[in-house]
């Protein structure tokens, strides 16, 4: 047990040499900092799993770009950083919400969008999900300084037109001083195929103008 040469073992009372300390060395055992950081320190990399995981083992895959652990079962993913599937669509100008009647807005153009995921011709509402995980989705809905939303400014994320994933609502009561923005978050797991998104609606204001809206979509993790 204790800190051993790669290359170069030793009976207990032999000296070591200068080159052998230079050379790798194996930890047997558990290695106590004693409450002090262990500075400069380097994760595992490699693009292959090793052999004989053991719970709680953590490697770099710089092949895959995530950080993973060995759960006793599995290899799970901690965190990683998807350069591919991410989209910031926003929309140009304005458009209006009817009254009562939820609507889905126009996303006219693109901030960033690196893997096709939104089409701005065809369905220029919906960001297509091309490969599965967990994505964080943020949209935003700004009103015009005009519209009061009658009693309520509403916003939604939605998945595939049906599946509502997050909602906020406020309440105006005719009151233009009130805040007129919205704001619609979080984490979700979604499959290839699935499509995001944004949903407005005006509680009975006929003359609520939508500005400066964007959806933001990114895969952090599978």
């Amino acid at each position: 047990m204790g800190i051993l040469h790669a290359n170069h073992n030793k009976a207990s009372g032999e000296k070591g040499y200068a080159p052998e300390w230079n050379a790798n060395h194996i930890i047997e055992g558990d290695f106590d900092f004693n409450h002090y950081s262990g500075t400069n320190q380097v994760i595992e990399s490699r693009t292959d799993y090793p052999a004989g995981p053991v719970e709680g083992q953590i490697i770099y895959r710089s092949d895959l770009n995530e950080l993973q652990v060995y759960d006793g079962s599995a290899w799970l993913v901690v965190a990683g950083i998807d350069d591919i599937n991410r989209c910031y669509s926003y929309l140009v100008g304005s458009v209006t919400a009817t009254a009562n009647i939820e609507r889905s807005v126009p996303l006219h153009s693109d901030l960033y969008d690196l893997n096709e995921m939104h089409n701005a011709t065809i369905d220029d509402t919906k960001i297509y999900i091309k490969e599965e995980g967990y994505y964080l989705i943020i949209g935003r809905i700004f009103w015009a300084d005009t519209a009061t939303g009658g009693t309520f400014l509403t916003a939604k994320i939605k998945k595939n037109a049906a599946t509502i994933l997050d909602t906020d609502i406020i309440p105006t009561n005719g009151d233009a001083a009130f805040s007129r923005s919205n704001k619609v978050e979080g984490i979700y797991y979604l499959e290839a195929g699935d499509y995001v998104e944004l949903y407005a609606t005006s509680g009975n204001d006929d003359l609520a103008m939508i500005t400066n809206t964007f959806l933001n979509v990114w895969r952090i993790g599978v």
